[in-house]
């Protein structure tokens, strides 16, 4: 065991502690799996606990499947884990899509001290081609099509002191420019300096599980910006164990969020799919021919996703590209939403309803959805993966 535990060698392990030690080694990042085993103690009626973990490994064949895996998105990754068992990981991506350019450069390191404290640093490059044709209320003619350029960086502290809480907080700073477009979206070189926070909350953790997740940021010209906006959005994710025997699961998250102030274009809500999952509107795309802003946006929304699971099969890979095994799981979904614009330029009020179904295929800590999904307002329909974080 690393320092940070949860708990001490000899002392009574409660079930708090060993779930607040397994999210701790998972946030490490350096695992792709932790597990416990339970030993009888030859010496006395107890019983010793082994805490298992699975290091993520960097070879060639890794390395590797990292620069290809993410060729469905036109996107190549490279990670180092773990460099020189300092316990700091450095990750990159480049997407090379004409429309959607996109690097990112971050490093994440667990930090030595009691209960583990984790930082996240950062930078990130995006140019992208917008034509936000589709959703706004009137044609605006070429301004519907413009150019967006951004250089940023950023900083993020995160806690874990109980399995049921944590918390992190940052700040990121972002150099934008912009050529065309709706002047009201603030599509200009104005740059935004912004403090960055997320709290989670679980209540309960047995057969249903669920949590209460907040996150939202603060930009001020006191920041070293040039804008005033913020934004927050709050979640209640649950999860309803129905079979364990079939391991048929029924899970719901109902989301919401507003803003306020001079909200740049690429802060609106997007409620769609991407290659990681945000706002799901799983009959929306949030791009049309590689083009942003083909999904409903808007300064507020509100969001409801349903899906029923059940396994098909578990296949183990030991650790294959860093993979322990994938859980493969049908699904059938239903998302509904409505987005509202204070500033009256895309179109709102419309009670979205998506529906479809699709594989899933876990691992600890993510999820890989292959999908088929129709919207049953707009009738239009989506065959799509994307990749979404496990709470």
């Amino acid at each position: 065991m690393r320092d940070g535990s949860a708990f001490q060698p000899g002392k009574m392990i409660t079930y708090a502690q060993w779930r607040t030690t397994q999210l701790r080694l998972l946030e490490t990042e350096i695992f792709s799996n932790v597990g416990i085993k339970i030993e009888p103690d030859p010496g006395s009626s107890a019983y010793n606990p082994v805490i298992l973990t699975t290091p993520r490994v960097n070879d060639l064949t890794n390395l590797g499947f990292g620069i290809v895996k993410g060729a469905p998105w036109q996107t190549s990754y490279l990670d180092w884990w773990d460099v020189a068992g300092s316990g700091i990981s450095l990750n990159s991506s480049y997407r090379w899509d004409y429309n959607r350019k996109r690097g990112e450069l971050s490093m994440h390191a667990p930090l030595p001290v009691p209960g583990i404290l984790f930082f996240t640093a950062s930078g990130l490059w995006r140019s992208e081609r917008w034509d936000v044709a589709p959703v706004l209320q009137t044609d605006a003619g070429p301004n519907d099509r413009f150019l967006y350029k951004s250089t940023g960086v950023r900083g993020e502290l995160k806690y874990i002191p109980h399995f049921r809480f944590d918390f992190a907080g940052g700040f990121q700073y972002t150099n934008r420019a912009a050529n065309g477009g709706l002047p009201s979206l603030y599509l200009d070189s104005s740059n935004s300096g912004k403090v960055t926070y997320q709290a989670s909350l679980r209540l309960a953790d047995s057969r249903y599980q669920n949590r209460i997740h907040a996150e939202g940021y603060v930009a001020r010209t006191q920041f070293g910006g040039d804008l005033n906006y913020d934004a927050v959005t709050v979640e209640l994710n649950n999860r309803f164990l129905i079979s364990k025997e079939s391991n048929t699961v029924f899970s719901w998250t109902i989301r919401g969020g507003t803003s306020g102030g001079q909200l740049p274009v690429e802060e609106y809500f997007v409620l769609g799919l991407d290659m990681h999952a945000g706002n799901l509107m799983r009959g929306h795309m949030a791009s049309d021919h590689g083009h942003y802003g083909n999904a409903p946006m808007g300064t507020s929304f509100a969001l409801s996703n349903m899906d029923l699971e059940r396994r098909i099969t578990i296949l183990p890979l030991f650790n294959s590209l860093n993979l322990p095994f994938l859980d493969v799981k049908g699904q059938i979904f239903l998302d509904t939403g409505q987005t509202a614009d204070r500033a009256n330029i895309f179109k709102e009020g419309k009670l979205y309803f998506d529906t479809g179904g699709g594989l899933k295929l876990e691992t600890p800590t993510h999820s890989l959805n292959l999908i088929y999904a129709k919207s049953l307002r707009d009738g239009g329909n989506v065959f799509y993966a994307y990749i979404q974080k496990r709470w």
